[in-house]
């Protein structure tokens, strides 16, 4: 259950859902998760939004100024 919530928190991190966050963190405190655990899981759910951002941002970006990529 723990880990189930940990995700959780994680995902509503990565997609900036408030409401959910606080929720699931909840449940996974209930569920036994430390407080540095559930830190963990918001720090890897924002790295997972920044980077995909980043990586939209970086292709238009690419795109705009006839920069190629190599993949």
């Amino acid at each position: 259950q723990k880990t189930r919530y940990l995700c959780a928190v994680s995902a509503a991190a990565a997609s900036g859902a408030e409401y959910c966050i606080a929720v699931q963190m909840k449940h996974a405190v209930e569920a036994g998760a430390t407080r540095d655990e559930v830190l963990e899981a918001i720090v890897i759910g924002c790295q997972i939004s920044m980077t995909r951002s980043q990586s939209y941002a970086l292709r238009k970006y690419a795109e705009q100024f006839d920069i190629e990529i190599k993949e």
